[in-house]
């Protein structure tokens, strides 16, 4: 057992099998003391085996993850494999023990995709390679046939918070941050940051009855190599970890997970901010990711004229951008901050992005 993981709540393992269960493996995935996971790969006398979790956090409720069970449930019935939530004795998917929730999965049939060696060497991007691919064809598919929406959201969401302890989205709080720091750090250019932000506010409400309008969907919410599962000779075969599943705008979800971003911490990199075919990479990177998406979903005419205004909001402050800026200028001081904030600047009011979308 992960020596940071403690006991499992006392009778937890009773709750889904017979006698004393083998502990074949322990996580410790908690986000600081406010946020506590920890899962417990467990087989019994029998031969049964299950994935049994103990969470204490604020967004993982009952509710939910009677939520996440039957989404579980869907993805299976429209060919995405996901393993399924398992009930207790009392046909209940969760139980309270010591103040933590717990719930259980089965075992994973498959391998993850972060462990497996078949993944293209030629890229170290899991979205660029035959499985992922495939994985992102399933994201389209969950587009095309939505669940029944769910009253919580994703952690990608827009004009809502993912968690109630959360002030706002992600986005609109790295938005803050990234001018706050900027203010903060270098006061000279306190009033070219504040005009970013104002105009981030001002686009952000402008656009919000256009953005509430656009289809929606549930979906599993956290896509990548960790919660991939792949066969034994490396094809894509589903997903696993409901726990940031939720509804989200299609638009949004589908761009969030193929979208390109800036990173690295080379000088060079960020020395390239101001040429003019600085971005043109990810775009096209962007572009081809969502292709895969195509296979199943078509995005609406209503999607497409409102991708522009959306990118002009939110592309500038997804938190890799974010991370990518903040490093360098806690790095080199503000020898970049004129290119970063004209870089900012031109991704808030391009109008040049519409071949993007499939």
């Amino acid at each position: 057992m992960d020596k940071k993981t403690p006991p499992a709540p006392f009778g937890a393992f009773e709750l889904y099998g017979q006698g004393e269960p083998e502990i074949i493996k322990a996580y410790n995935t908690s986000h600081g003391e406010t946020d506590l996971r920890y899962v417990y790969l467990l087989r019994y006398p029998g031969g049964a085996k299950i994935a049994l979790k103990a969470t204490r956090n604020l967004f993982t409720t009952p509710e939910r993850i009677e939520g996440w069970a039957a989404l579980a449930g869907h993805y299976n019935n429209i060919g995405i494999y996901a393993p399924r939530f398992i009930k207790t004795a009392k046909n209940r998917y969760s139980t309270e023990i010591d103040g933590f929730l717990i719930y259980a999965e089965e075992f994973i049939d498959g391998v993850m995709a972060e462990d497996h060696d078949a993944e293209d060497e030629e890229t170290s991007d899991f979205r660029e390679s035959d499985a992922g691919a495939a994985m992102l064809e399933s994201l389209g598919l969950v587009a095309a046939n939505p669940a029944p929406l769910v009253p919580w959201h994703t952690a990608w969401c827009l004009y809502e918070r993912f968690d109630e302890d959360e002030e706002t989205d992600e986005n609109f709080d790295c938005a803050k941050k990234f001018t706050g720091y900027i203010s903060s750090n270098f006061p000279k250019y306190a009033t070219r940051a504040k005009a970013v932000i104002d105009k981030y506010t001002k686009l952000r409400a402008e656009f919000e009855p256009i953005y509430r309008s656009l289809p929606k969907a549930v979906f599993q919410g956290d896509l990548g190599a960790y919660n991939v599962i792949l066969t034994e000779d490396g094809k894509f075969k589903g997903v696993c970890d409901f726990n940031l599943s939720g509804t989200d705008t299609i638009l949004n979800i589908l761009y969030s997970e193929c979208r390109s971003c800036l990173h690295g911490d080379a000088e060079e990199k960020i020395a390239l901010l101001p040429a003019p075919g600085t971005g043109w990479e990810h775009d096209n990177l962007t572009a081809r990711l969502l292709k895969h998406t195509a296979k199943h979903y078509t995005f609406t005419d209503a999607e497409k004229r409102a991708f522009p205004i959306y990118y002009n909001l939110t592309y500038a402050f997804k938190w890799q951008n974010f991370g990518f800026f903040k490093h360098h200028l806690s790095k080199y001081g503000d020898r970049y901050l004129p290119d970063i904030l004209e870089w900012t600047e031109r991704q808030m009011s391009r109008n040049d992005i519409g071949q993007i979308l499939p």
